[in-house]
């Protein structure tokens, strides 16, 4: 949108562009067709360099914006598995309304008589902070949101736009898979584009191992990593991370971070943990994440 903020306001230019204006002028008369042109279009994907949504709209189920009132039937409808394990469809930094559940087909907890699925540690979770706040959807602009499930190849693609309260640009692009191919192996990939800004992104994410025993005597094991990369010239190049999860990133450029979780239960391994931690370790070959 355009805000013509008058001659006796010129202070308030930089206010309204954090505020959400993509051009701000004294005078009607200095728009031009130039401005409108400049602008980036909103909707343009940031989506992982090796995802490719299927372009056939009645194999998709999208969910535009953010409701929290809808939020836990939006999780439950956008849930992505494969047999094996479910997932629901929640934002991995959270939100008021969230509900995050990992299930694993099977396995429960309980008396016979009155089950409950046992819920695995929430591998998904995922938050970031820039200068110590969050980036979140409840907090600061949402310029765009969209989560689409890819019924064609049971994906959860997410494209999100969001601006701070200091006018910070960050787009944000994933998707999220059960694989079919390794059904023990689970695969969320997080897109970073700064547009405007450089900094220090920290971010924080699930456990990397975790193990436990259900009423029902079922031991259930996770193993997970989160491997970064910048793709901003295709080819991935590895990044170090730090132990508080800081992340240096410049504007225009692409950070890819792959979140890889392997899950085994003692129902398909005689020790979980360990066959969890083989998998982990077979999953995090260079390229595997774009062959789940």
């Amino acid at each position: 949108w355009v805000a013509d903020q008058g001659l006796a306001d010129r202070p308030l230019h930089g206010d309204l562009r954090a505020k959400g204006a993509d051009v701000v002028i004294a005078n009607l008369r200095e728009i031009s067709i130039a401005h409108a042109g400049a602008r980036e279009p909103r909707d343009e994907p940031a989506l992982p360099p090796y995802a490719i949504p299927t372009v056939d709209p009645t194999w998709a189920i999208r969910a535009r914006g953010f409701d929290p009132a809808r939020e836990h039937d939006i999780e439950s409808l956008l849930t992505v598995g494969n047999g094996h394990v479910g997932i629901r469809g929640s934002t991995p930094e959270g939100n008021s309304a969230s509900s995050p559940a990992t299930y694993v087909a099977g396995v429960f907890h309980g008396a016979a008589t009155t089950p409950q699925l046992v819920v695995a540690p929430d591998w998904t979770h995922w938050s970031l902070q820039l200068d110590g706040r969050p980036i979140r959807l409840e907090v600061g602009r949402t310029l765009s949101h969209e989560r689409t499930l890819d019924m064609r190849q049971a994906i959860l693609f997410r494209h999100w736009r969001h601006r701070d309260d200091a006018g910070r640009v960050t787009r944000i692009g994933s998707l999220r898979v059960a694989s079919m191919a390794h059904r023990a192996t689970l695969l969320q990939s997080i897109l970073l584009e700064p547009e405007n800004y450089g900094a220090t992104l920290c971010f924080d994410d699930g456990p990397e191992e975790s193990s436990f025993e259900t009423s029902a005597g079922t031991v259930v094991a996770l193993a997970a990593r989160t491997i970064a990369s910048d793709v901003t010239e295709g080819a991935p190049h590895i990044l170090a991370l730090t132990g508080d999860g800081a992340l240096p990133v410049e504007p225009g450029r692409r950070y890819l971070l792959d979140r890889i979780a392997c899950l085994r239960t003692s129902r398909d391994a005689d020790v979980p943990l360990d066959a969890a931690r083989q998998d982990l370790a077979d999953a995090a070959a260079p390229g595997f994440a774009a062959d789940i």
